[in-house]
């Protein structure tokens, strides 16, 4: 069964590097209207590797954090109200793959994402089942499946 999430940007932001340009994107998930998750992404070029041969892309490393409840998972001992269980790393779904970024080249930094594809490289192990699986980020639209 596919997963299919929607990521809202809330940080972009880019800068040079010593080979490329490092782009850092992150905001938050979205399963229907309910927030589920932040994201992390980091996509990477490299002058004469990534824009060569009419390619407009970058190394995209893709990470969705899931709070860990304090209902849910048994505990959190009272103190605080929902959200994140201090203590607990959370869980997570790490992709890997590349994109082709939106507009062209020659656009202002920082550049958004167009369309990505890659798989799932690791998850911890409430999300393990989804690991080998291919991803597509079209826009704002995840699809894991």
């Amino acid at each position: 069964m596919a997963l299919t999430l929607t990521l809202t940007t809330k940080v972009l932001k880019s800068q040079a590097s010593a080979a490329g340009d490092q782009v850092y994107q992150g905001g938050e998930v979205h399963d229907g209207q309910k927030q589920v998750a932040t994201f992390g992404m980091i996509m990477e070029t490299i002058n004469t590797v990534t824009n060569v041969q009419g390619m407009d892309t970058s190394l995209v490393t893709l990470q969705l954090f899931f709070p860990v409840s304090q209902h849910g998972h048994g505990g959190g001992g009272g103190g605080g109200g929902g959200g994140h269980n201090r203590g607990q790393a959370p869980e997570t779904i790490v992709l890997m793959g590349s994109n082709e970024f939106d507009g062209g080249p020659n656009q202002p930094q920082p550049r958004q994402t167009d369309r990505a594809i890659g798989s799932v490289a690791a998850a911890s192990p409430q999300f393990a089942q989804h690991i080998g699986k291919q991803f597509t980020l079209q826009g704002t639209k995840l699809t894991i499946a």
